[in-house]
């Protein structure tokens, strides 16, 4: 399997077993058992497990915990539409999948995000050195603790006429989109993406914008007007 030459574990809040948990995954530690499944168990139980880890794979592994191939929520939509029963074995959605990409434990975090980008996925494995499952490389979070030596420009002073009435009161980029401001999630993703030095440009009722962000300390950035 591809080896890239540990910086990030899924969060470890507790949960229930989710289901498909079984002798290849019952000796790993949890949370890496959310994550890890036996090529024996079915499309339905590896949706499940997805569902329970929130990250959009599974590992599948053989009963002595050894990588054999991943599954992302892309690949069982793929065979789903493809009319595989979602009570067929892993293992018949493994035939003809590439090896799996996986870094070495003690890889550092720099040469594991220049995977990701150079395979194209957003989480890559971390095996020992007989291949047996440690951890798991997820891109956000490593890139959580990252920051870019760039700075970012958010325009946010116009008027929004289109959207009136309801700018008439509150600036379009503080409107509020699953219970936050749209621009409370710009900056988020800005700083999910490694960069910490945010300028906004506000000119529209200017003062709800900064009496919301501040100087960007409660947002993890350094923010400038």
């Amino acid at each position: 399997m591809p080896r890239e030459p540990s910086a990030s574990s899924p969060d470890p809040s507790p949960r229930r077993q989710p289901p498909g948990t079984d002798r290849a995954s019952a000796g790993l530690a949890a949370p890496l058992a959310r994550f890890c499944i036996s090529g024996d168990a079915t499309v339905r139980e590896a949706i499940a497990r997805i569902d329970d880890n929130h990250e959009g794979i599974v590992l599948v592994v053989d009963a002595a915990e050894r990588l054999v191939g991943t599954l992302t929520d892309g690949d069982i939509r793929r065979a789903v539409l493809a009319d595989v029963a979602v009570e067929a074995s892993l293992s018949a959605l493994l035939e003809g999948k590439r090896p799996p990409v996986s870094a070495l434990a003690g890889t550092p975090r720099d040469a594991v995000l220049a995977a990701m980008r150079r395979h194209d996925v957003r989480q890559i494995p971390v095996v020992d050195a007989e291949g047996r499952v440690v951890d798991l490389h997820i891109e956000r979070v490593l890139l959580r603790d990252l920051t870019l030596p760039v700075q970012a420009v958010v325009m946010a002073g116009g008027f929004g006429t289109r959207l009136a009435p309801l700018t008439d009161t509150v600036p379009k980029p503080m409107l509020p989109l699953g219970g936050k401001p749209l621009l409370e999630h710009t900056v988020t993703r800005l700083r999910g993406a490694g960069i910490q030095r945010v300028n906004i440009t506000p000119h529209y009722r200017a003062e709800q914008i900064t009496a919301h962000f501040g100087d960007g300390r409660s947002f993890d950035v350094d923010l400038r007007y």
